[in-house]
């Protein structure tokens, strides 16, 4: 049976209330046209977001009413600020502004365990954008990220070390390290600077890697080992 989804209810609302706001100026009449009473839970916000067509100012309404209580809807909070052009509410904020203000919201997040969060923030420390440049602060924000799962971490680390540079001392043991890990991470990036440098990953190093990544919780890895395990792949004997 079809049932239709908060998402589709919340944009009939939204879509209502503003055509509404819209003939009482026509009519000259006083009338409530708050957007406010209609919220999205912060995963359904999230999809929103994400959708091609999603309702952008819907997603954002529904961030900022999680926000005080939701990391998530939190760091969310952050990423709008720092990248929705869109958003009538932001457009009167300088972007300056609106970038440190991203920035403090990454950091603040980022400090409470965010993995998304310790990413743009240890990049916004890396670029100095809402922030004095620090690349000795922004690589421990990172390797933070990267310790959680986080594939663009890694290889942003990985990448730090195999050049070197910016107060980052050169160390190509440990960049091959990160590299292979957000390669084994699906990294695009990774996988491509890893074949351009002929860092091997073998499949000895591929399972304990990917056994890291399920200790840390992460599904993909969950997924490849308990395949293999499943259908007895020959690189793959219950190690």
């Amino acid at each position: 049976m079809w049932r239709i989804s908060i998402t589709d209810i919340c944009r009939d609302f939204y879509n209502l209330s503003n055509k509404i706001h819209s003939d009482s100026l026509q009519d000259n009449t006083e009338v409530s046209t708050s957007n406010d009473f209609c919220t999205l839970s912060v995963d359904e916000a999230i999809n929103v977001h994400r959708s091609t067509n999603g309702n952008k100012q819907l997603a954002w309404q529904s961030f900022k009413y999680h926000s005080p209580t939701n990391l998530e809807a939190k760091y969310w909070l952050g990423y709008y600020y720092y990248h929705e052009e869109k958003i009538p509410e932001l457009q009167q904020i300088n972007k300056d502004e609106k970038i440190r203000i991203a920035a403090n919201i990454f950091k603040e997040t980022a400090d409470k365990g965010n993995p998304s969060a310790q990413l743009r923030y240890g990049m916004c420390l890396w670029e100095g954008n809402g922030v004095v440049i620090n690349t000795l602060e922004a690589l421990k924000y990172l390797k933070m990220a990267a310790n959680q799962g986080n594939s663009a971490a890694m290889y942003i680390i990985g990448k730090a070390y195999w050049k070197g540079g910016n107060g980052i001392e050169k160390d190509k043991k440990q960049g091959a390290e990160y590299l292979k890990k957000a390669a084994l991470n699906n990294h695009p990036k990774a996988k491509e600077m890893c074949n351009e440098l002929g860092v091997a990953i073998n499949s000895i190093e591929a399972l304990k890697y990917l056994k890291m990544a399920a200790n840390q919780g992460n599904p993909a890895a969950m997924y490849i080992i308990g395949k293999a395990n499943l259908e007895c792949w020959g690189w793959y004997r219950k190690r």
